[in-house]
């Protein structure tokens, strides 16, 4: 099953959210900055706002040199406090799904509605 925007904002929120005391198990997990998630549903957004005709966004991997830049640029962007993407536009809907995809790398195959799940994130974020 192909993970969607909701799931992803669904998985960020889970990460962020300070209520759930930590378990042992989950001592290992990556942590994500704030501005890492920020920019993180910025990408999920555009997606949300401008790939809906797009089939198989989650499925079909984007052009290998547009993945790498755009993923240069959301790291550039984890530096400065108030960095935005500016124009997802020419990236392709494909990139900026794969650029999501790396930057979650193991998406939960199903997400709860009632049970944030969290997933562990790339190091560095």
């Amino acid at each position: 099953m192909p993970v969607t925007w909701q799931q992803a904002v669904r998985t960020t929120s889970a990460l962020l959210a300070p209520r759930r005391p930590t378990s042992p198990s989950n001592d290992a997990l990556a942590k994500i900055s704030e501005q890492a998630a920020r920019l993180l549903t910025d990408l999920v957004a555009f997606v949300d706002m401008h790939c809906g005709n797009v089939a198989h966004l989650y499925r079909t991997d984007g052009n290998s040199s547009e993945v790498e830049e755009l993923y240069l640029v959301f790291h550039r962007h984890l530096t400065t406090s108030s960095a935005t993407f500016v124009n997802l536009h020419v990236f392709s809907p494909h990139a900026i799904t794969s650029t999501i995809k790396k930057v979650v790398p193991h998406p939960p195959t199903r997400l709860s509605m009632r049970a944030p799940v969290a997933v562990p994130i790339n190091p560095g974020l």
